[in-house]
């Protein structure tokens, strides 16, 4: 018979997995059918040019630019990055839609390990 801790962690463990579960089922569903979003083509944009300065190894354009300063670099660098990937396979839009829902259900994972209740809602 399994300690009651470890019984415990198991069902810790099971119920933050449903929820994450949920999670990506309501994040695909939104990443195939919202419309675009008013920032979404300047995300685009600006992963468009970050990937063709890693293409190009142009290194200090990356640290160079200047016109999205408001938007977070790494979540451009990601953008580009996957659109590098993923090139001629899928839209750029479901590429970064898609890298959010990894991070979105990541936190919501990790959040449902900490308070199952919170990880729901």
């Amino acid at each position: 018979m399994l300690p009651l801790a470890v019984t415990e962690a198991k069902a810790r463990y099971s119920i933050a997995a449903a929820i994450a579960l949920l999670a990506v089922v309501l994040r695909w569903r939104a990443v195939l059918m919202l419309p675009m979003d008013y920032d979404e083509p300047v995300y685009l944009r600006a992963a468009a040019q970050y990937a063709s300065a890693i293409q190009a190894r142009d290194w200090p354009k990356l640290l160079d630019d200047r016109h999205t300063l408001e938007h977070p670099a790494l979540v451009k660098l990601l953008y580009a990055s996957g659109s590098l990937l993923g090139a001629g396979r899928l839209e750029p839009l479901t590429i970064a839609r898609t890298i959010s829902l990894l991070f979105g259900v990541l936190q919501v994972a990790l959040l449902a390990l900490l308070n199952p209740l919170a990880g729901f809602f």
